[in-house]
């Protein structure tokens, strides 16, 4: 698996933080997964194709407190970690104070167009150009060296980074936390090239990727969530962002 990054570059945040953004490239890919009789979902099928009309741009990383603190100026869920602190991502973040996050980095960098990433484009991003169960292929046994989850976190959130990225350089796509993203949950039933987020006035949103406290089968490509936008509580949430390509 070739895991050298295209292309990245930095956004500017408040307090001199950034955030440091991968590109993921025009294409097609098969979204969802086919039901399996074993772990998969039935919120997961049909597979289907989706095609990426316009590259764009998305986290290396998930958002983490010291970035959050930086745009918000506190944060949701104040942890104790000492020095490892600022590096973990930032969690108890509810739909709607992440939609504030990205919202704020728009007002400091006018003419940004950031947001959280369409279900369409978090896949798409998570894959890498891949079709398989996870990016590195279909057996299980490999996730370890990708991914925090119920069997190898202790049971607690880590620093992000510290693990091997997705061929587009993406870190912890899987596990450590489950990521928002912008769509209301709908079971699957578009199956053309629409690739924007479905936001339609339901409370019950999707979150991508699984976490620290699930078990490794659970965090996957095509693996979902489905939680309540309101949700300030959960302590293995947090988020990613995208941002469009100027025109």
């Amino acid at each position: 698996m070739d895991e050298k990054i295209a292309a990245t570059k930095f956004l500017p945040l408040p307090a001199g933080e950034h955030l440091e953004l991968a590109w993921c490239p025009p294409g097609t890919f098969h979204m969802g997964s086919e039901l399996d009789g074993k772990h998969v979902s039935s919120i997961e099928a049909p597979k289907h194709r989706r095609a990426i009309k316009r590259g764009f741009w998305i986290g290396l990383h998930t958002v983490t407190r010291n970035q959050w603190r930086a745009v918000m100026g506190d944060e949701p869920l104040p942890l104790d970690r000492g020095e490892i602190a600022d590096r973990l991502p930032v969690v108890g973040v509810s739909w709607l104070h992440a939609l504030e996050f990205v919202e704020r980095i728009n007002r400091y960098n006018p003419g940004l167009r950031a947001h959280l990433p369409s279900e369409a484009q978090w896949e798409y991003a998570c894959r890498g150009g891949t079709e398989t169960s996870w990016f590195f292929g279909d057996e299980m046994q490999n996730l370890e060296r990708y991914a925090w989850t119920r069997e190898t976190s202790a049971d607690d959130i880590k620093p992000v980074g510290l693990l091997k990225p997705n061929p587009w350089g993406l870190f912890d796509v899987y596990g450590n936390v489950s990521e928002w993203c912008a769509d209301d949950f709908e079971k699957y039933g578009r199956i053309d090239d629409d690739t924007s987020a479905v936001v339609e006035g339901s409370t019950s949103k999707i979150a991508r990727g699984g976490s620290f406290d699930q078990p490794a089968w659970a965090c996957r490509s095509s693996s979902r969530e489905i939680i309540a936008q309101e949700n300030p509580f959960n302590e293995s949430v947090g988020l990613r962002v995208a941002v469009d390509a100027s025109k």
